[in-house]
Formats: C-alpha cells, sequence, structure tokens
C-alpha cells in the first residue's frame, strides 16, 4: 500500500517536527534525574515511588529510544547503559 502525496507530505512534516522536538532534549542529563529519582525516592517517600513507578520506567525507556533516535540522525549522544 502506498502513500497519497497527502499522507506523505503529512509524514514528512510530522517527523520533522519530531527531530526538531528531539533535537534540544537533553536526554543524558534527564535520564540522570531519573536515575537519582529511582535511587532516593524509594527512601525518601516510598508511597510516592511505588505510585509513580511504573510511569517513571515508560518514560526512562523512551528516553533512551530517543537518545538513539538522537545519534541515529545526529550523531552525538550516547546511550547510558542499564543499571
Amino acid at each position: 500500500m502506498s502513500l497519497t502525496e497527502n499522507q506523505y507530505k503529512e509524514t514528512q512534516e510530522a517527523l520533522a517536527i519530531v527531530e526538531g522536538i528531539v533535537r534540544g532534549l537533553k536526554l543524558k542529563e534527564f535520564l540522570d534525574s531519573i536515575e537519582e529519582a529511582e535511587s532516593l525516592g524509594p527512601i525518601l517517600d516510598p508511597t510516592l515511588y511505588r505510585a509513580a513507578a511504573d510511569k517513571m520506567h515508560r518514560i526512562r525507556r523512551l528516553a533512551i529510544a530517543l537518545m538513539v533516535f538522537q545519534t541515529a540522525v545526529f550523531g552525538d549522544s550516547k546511550v547510558p547503559p542499564r543499571n
């Protein structure tokens, strides 16, 4: 199945928007903050940590995937090791 001309243009525009958003993200620093929260959260506020842990883990996986995207597209990021 091929795209119509309009679908092609919409996809191209959406990808350009994604590129612009991801280019400016400081994902290494963001992941460092998540790592700190994962280390301290269970100690400082176990109830809040348990309530937010699943969402934080999903966001962490997304940030790592976007770092891979940054490396592929811009060539200037490194994927952090998984703890």
